[in-house]
């Protein structure tokens, strides 16, 4: 399934490898988690995620992401 967001194209939850700032719904499918789930992990201290201006939408970095999946594999090996 194709999704335009922000002018960029995600497929089945692929983002577009440019971006840098991944919204909660996206970072959720990155992770292949829940958008639920996201906010448990920031809640643990295990994610930061940063509010756009302040109080608006939850943002994380991919290179967060990538950094939380390497630790998690990391713990399995």
């Amino acid at each position: 399934m194709k999704k335009t967001v922000n002018g960029s194209i995600t497929v089945s939850g692929y983002h577009d490898a440019s971006k840098k700032w991944l919204t909660a719904e996206e970072a959720a499918a990155y992770l292949r988690k829940k958008v639920k789930t996201l906010y448990n992990l920031r809640s643990q201290g295990k994610l930061t995620g940063t509010r756009s201006g302040g109080a608006g939408s939850l943002l994380f970095t991919v290179e967060e992401l990538d950094t939380y999946i390497l630790g998690k594999r990391r713990n399995y090996v």
